[in-house]
């Protein structure tokens, strides 16, 4: 960049303006490289908001074509086309007269005589995601300030919910690639989590809608103020489920980071960072101190917060394959679905049956999923599990690969090269303290069998390396100017400084080294751990100024087959449980139909 002169720059190269301009304008921000004028600010700004502009027109043209391909493929196949006969559909109304779901298709005209299609139409009122709620008549001043605490339960629980939601959307998408329908038990189950997490949102900082606590259940409570509904799909298309989730969803996932948070634009470095929060707890806290001060919460912001959730879950139920109906790009307001005078709109939830006279039979229970508290717990653990035993197998494999490709032909498995370099005496390392009162087979020198170091100067010079009693090295280097190693982040070493003359001695002429090496070319030292206090020092065999060598450090660690077999067995015991614990609740709710509560 232009200023690569400015204190703290660290974009100083074309190579280095190229990778920030990419991860800027791709809004990945490694933070790596980043900017540190005004002016070099402004410009981030701008790549950015030209890089979402672009990510969002892109895929919302490549959303559009594939989502009608896909629409027009299917009316041809099931026949829903023009030509097909018409039936009434029994769940939406125009103005009392049934109309046919294929019909919404059709060109209509306006009084202008004009043919459009009624897409704003179907999208915005008949989408298969139904998010109703009331506003309650009296909400607490003070209540919100402490819901986050009420609400604790809750969250805690659909951590894991969430977790197995993830799961079960995972099988969910082979069950859709090679079947065509999503498993309802699967799909009973995903909607309960997506209900209840509304609801507690409602409740909470999601709206501040009610101050009803919400029921623990996946089951939709009639009697709560706060409702979600997903049309279970009959069929679901193959090829959408490849792409929907993550490509065609990409321009309503920029909204909805905007409206929930989790956007955030960086500029002075990685550890100082500045973000920004979502539209909707702002309006939400917005609506919490307007109910401190007055009592009452705006009709108009409870709509538009309403609106704003409503668009975020039906993007959830789109990315969740729930649906391949693409959400409308549309505010839809209120707390009650309906559309315009003359559109569709969705018919009032049905009337309770009456009570039936005296010794008549009982009114005839709500039909409920079989998603009981005992299958939710099981499924719960099972998901868990399997995720755990992912966890361990992903190391397992690690450690495996690493045995087989990073031994040396001594058998040690070693580093990568690392350079480190001063214009000091010396570089040394923290204290490396090995203590163990443990058995002989988990000893420091069981566990890790012989270290090894190897350095090699960069320039040819004679070097010295050697491992000592921290004690004895600190004595040696008290009065000599140095640096101590403290960190290594991403291949950039970190040194402490430490103020002094040169060495009074070559170090080679100490004589309380565990083990050293000196001499021109590549220098191995070769350890047997033992409990105490040590550390590396490298310097140059004449105690000259200016150390630069790489160095690479490795053990024998005689271990690891042992920590593999055991990861792997950890691994696969937790995979079949948790394979037991998710498919037993699954095939009894699939073969036990609704329950009745």
């Amino acid at each position: 960049m232009r200023k690569q002169d400015a204190d703290g720059a660290n974009i100083t190269t074309f190579g280095d303006a190229l990778w920030w301009s990419t991860t800027t304008v791709t809004t990945v921000g490694y933070g790596d490289r980043f900017p540190v004028t005004t002016g070099g600010r402004l410009i981030a700004v701008a790549l950015m908001v030209v890089g979402i502009a672009v990510v969002g027109a892109v895929t919302g043209s490549v959303a559009a074509w594939m989502v009608g391909q896909v629409q027009r493929d299917e009316q041809q196949t099931d026949g829903s086309g023009p030509a097909s006969p018409t039936r009434p559909d029994a769940s939406y109304v125009l103005r009392g007269r049934t109309e046919c779901p294929w019909d919404r298709l059709r060109p209509r005209r306006n009084d202008g005589g004009d043919a459009r299609r009624s897409w704003s139409v179907m999208s915005a009122v008949t989408y298969p995601v139904h998010v109703d709620a009331q506003l309650d008549t009296h909400v607490s001043r003070w209540l919100w300030l402490v819901k986050w605490l009420l609400a604790l339960p809750h969250y805690i629980l659909l951590a894991f919910l969430w977790v197995a939601f993830v799961v079960l959307s995972v099988v969910a998408f082979f069950a859709i690639l090679f079947t065509g329908r999503y498993p309802r038990s699967i799909f009973d189950f995903n909607v309960g989590v997506l209900r209840w997490h509304w609801r507690v949102s409602y409740y909470a900082y999601g709206a501040l809608g009610t101050d009803r606590y919400p029921p623990f259940s996946l089951h939709e409570v009639e009697s709560y103020p706060a409702h979600l509904e997903i049309d279970y799909p009959e069929h679901l298309s193959r090829g959408l489920v490849l792409v929907k989730w993550w490509l065609l969803a990409i321009p309503h996932y920029l909204v909805v980071a905007l409206l929930v948070g989790g956007t955030g634009y960086y500029f002075s470095s990685a550890d100082h960072r500045s973000g920004s929060a979502g539209l909707i707890p702002l309006l939400v806290l917005v609506a919490g101190v307007l109910l401190l001060f007055t009592g009452r919460y705006p009709q108009p912001l409870f709509d538009l917060v309403l609106g704003l959730n409503r668009w975020v879950l039906r993007v959830a139920g789109y990315a969740g394959l729930m649906t391949d109906t693409y959400p409308p790009f549309r505010l839809d307001q209120g707390g009650h679905e309906s559309g315009d005078p003359g559109t569709l709109a969705v018919k009032d939830r049905p009337e309770p049956p009456p009570a039936p006279p005296s010794g008549g039979a009982p009114p005839e229970p709500s039909k409920r999923s079989g998603w009981t508290a005992g299958r939710i717990v099981s499924l719960v653990v099972g998901c868990v599990l399997g995720l755990g035993a992912l966890g361990l197998a992903v190391p397992a494999v690690a450690l495996l690969a690493a045995d087989q490709t990073a031994r040396d032909d001594a058998g040690f498995l070693m580093s990568p090269a690392q350079t480190f370099e001063t214009s000091t005496y010396a570089i040394s390392s923290d204290d490396v303290r090995l203590y163990g009162d443990a058995p002989p087979a988990l000893t420091p020198s069981a566990l890790l069998g012989d270290t090894k170091l190897t350095a090699t100067a960069t320039d040819g010079s004679a070097i010295f390396v050697g491992i000592g009693p921290a004690a004895d090295v600190r004595a040696y280097l008290t009065d000599v100017e140095h640096v101590t190693l403290v960190d290594l982040n991403n291949g950039e070493p970190t040194y402490r400084f430490t103020a002094g003359g040169q060495p009074a001695t070559a170090p080679g002429e100490a004589d309380f080294w565990a083990a050293s090496s000196s001499g021109t070319g590549t220098q191995e030292v070769t350890w047997t751990p033992e409990n105490g206090n040590w550390v590396v020092v490298v310097m140059n065999d004449d105690a000259s100024r200016g150390v630069n060598v790489k160095l690479t450090a490795g053990a024998e660690i005689p271990a690891v087959p042992w920590v593999v077999g055991i990861l792997f067995t950890l691994a696969a015991a937790g995979l079949l449980v948790g394979v037991l614990l998710v498919t037993l609740p699954l095939r009894a709710v699939s073969r036990g139909g609704p329950k009745t509560s």
